[in-house]
C-alpha cells in the first residue's frame, strides 16, 4: 500500500474516533437535558455516528475495515 495510503487510513482512524467521541457527547446531552428523546434515539442507534448494528450496511467503519481487509490480501 502506497504511503498516501497509508496516511489516509490513519487520518480516517483518527477522525472516526473524534466523530464517535462526539457522538459520545451527544448522546449525554440527550441523556441528560431530553431523556425520552434519548431513550428512542438511543434505541435505533443514531448516536453511532460511523457504524451500524445493521452488518448489510455501508458505514465509515465497514468500508475502512473492507479497506484494509484488501490491502492486507495484496501483500500475501
Amino acid at each position: 500500500m502506497s504511503v498516501d495510503k497509508v496516511e489516509a487510513i490513519e487520518q480516517i482512524q483518527e477522525l472516526v474516533e473524534q466523530i464517535n467521541c462526539l457522538g459520545h457527547e451527544l448522546k449525554t446531552l440527550f441523556r441528560d437535558a431530553f431523556p425520552s428523546e434519548h431513550t428512542r434515539l438511543d434505541a435505533y442507534a443514531a448516536f453511532d455516528l460511523t457504524s451500524s448494528r445493521n452488518p448489510y450496511d455501508t458505514t465509515i467503519e465497514s468500508e475502512l475495515e473492507n479497506i484494509q481487509a484488501e490491502d492486507f490480501e495484496d501483500d500475501y
